[in-house]
């Protein structure tokens, strides 16, 4: 392995994870006794990366991910040599920042933080620190969606979304900071493991897609399980508890997708089921000030702030179906008017305004929630977004 005194880990899920630090040759050793665990499956898969500041995380056989990564597949007794991984610099020209922690303010260690470049599909992806601190280097001049992931808690989009069509994509252009998020716990299972429900997720013409998010809910809206879906398209979920159950999953460059599922004692239930996900547009904001598209829009739109929380500039974009005097007002939360951002009669289209968070003297505002609201004769919209110093 190269360079040294870098962290080897071998994962055989989110609550069993070993490591080692390599020597000033690059040479690692990572022992594991798996006699407690092989019982009664004598048979375990593991992912093995290595990961240091200032390189790209490496997963066995050079993969970039989690899912996509190679399983080696042990016995009690078995050992594994040249597993060798050579890391790349990390290009920090263009990267993002942030913290994960739990919801309580807890940092979160080894979250998984995974990148999607909204153009072009290419995947990043990074390891919070002891700290909760990641970076996410080696991106392009481009939008990125964002996943979070760590054992133990429930996966988000960025920002505190579900669906990736939720999710807020961060414009990157040097670095990006403070693109953080905080993580809730996932609710324990009420009982005891009764069986899996598991899949593969295919495109339309049966490729199988990778890092898909699956997550499995009861009626009660309660996530009670989550995967990602492996190189193969294959994701596999633990239940406890027979009733219906909302499959949903949610992948950038497809359409997310949910469907009911009966959950019981019959292994039929819920095992090879097979989803297939229908390809679309990603529809990404203007990173310059003034019209975006040329599509023209079916009905008016005010879409989510970005980044946000922000300090101290966020983008606020809309959608206009027909040319009209348009006023965009920012207001604290007693409801006094901040800052007039615009005023102007607008064309056709989508459009996009800056807020550098200031009021109307120009004046910096200080922390907390503010909420835009967008005017026309026709209709008012607002929105809510935090400046966080």
């Amino acid at each position: 392995v190269r360079p040294y005194d870098l962290t080897v880990q071998s994962s055989i899920d989110a609550n069993n994870v070993y490591q080692a630090r390599t020597d000033n040759e690059g040479n690692y050793i990572i022992e594991i006794d798996l006699y407690w665990i092989t019982i009664p499956t004598p048979v375990l898969g593991f992912t093995v990366s290595a990961y240091k500041e200032g390189f790209l995380t490496e997963f066995y056989k050079e993969k970039k991910t989690p899912y996509e990564a190679d399983i080696l597949w042990a016995f009690s007794d078995t050992t594994f040599s040249a597993i060798d991984f050579t890391l790349e610099s990390q290009n920090q020209i263009h990267a993002i920042q942030g913290t994960i922690t739990s919801d309580s303010g807890v940092p979160i260690t080894q979250a998984f933080v995974i990148g999607i470049n909204a153009t072009s599909g290419e995947i990043s992806f990074s390891i919070s620190n002891n700290s909760g601190d990641f970076i996410l280097g080696g991106l392009d001049q481009s939008y990125y969606f964002l996943m979070f992931i760590a054992g133990g808690y429930l996966p988000e989009f960025y920002d505190d979304a579900h669906l990736w069509e939720d999710a807020i994509p961060v414009w990157v252009e040097g670095l990006v900071s403070g693109i953080d998020a905080a993580l809730t716990p996932m609710p324990m299972l009420s009982d005891s493991i009764k069986g899996f429900v598991s899949g593969r997720i295919a495109d339309k013409n049966g490729n199988p897609i990778s890092g898909a998010m699956v997550t499995m809910q009861l009626r009660n809206n309660q996530i009670s399980g989550y995967s990602l879906s492996n190189g193969d398209g294959m994701f596999e979920m633990p239940w406890g508890t027979s009733g219906d159950y909302l499959i949903t999953i949610s992948r950038v460059g497809y359409s997310s997708f949910s469907a009911w599922i009966k959950v019981g004692p019959d292994p039929a239930l819920t095992s090879s089921l097979l989803f297939t996900l229908e390809n679309t547009i990603t529809n990404l904001p203007d990173n310059n000030t003034g019209q975006g598209d040329n599509q023209i829009p079916m009905s008016y739109r005010l879409y989510r702030n970005y980044p946000n929380p922000f300090n101290p500039i966020t983008h606020i974009q809309f959608d206009l179906p027909t040319q009209q005097q348009v006023s965009l007002v920012i207001y604290d939360i007693l409801g006094h008017r901040v800052r007039d951002l615009l005023l102007d009669n607008l064309s056709v289209g989508r459009h996009s305004v800056i807020w550098d968070g200031t009021d109307q003297r120009g004046f910096a505002v200080s922390s907390g929630i503010y909420f835009y609201v967008l005017q026309t004769p026709d209709t008012r919209l607002a929105g809510k977004m935090i400046l966080q110093k």
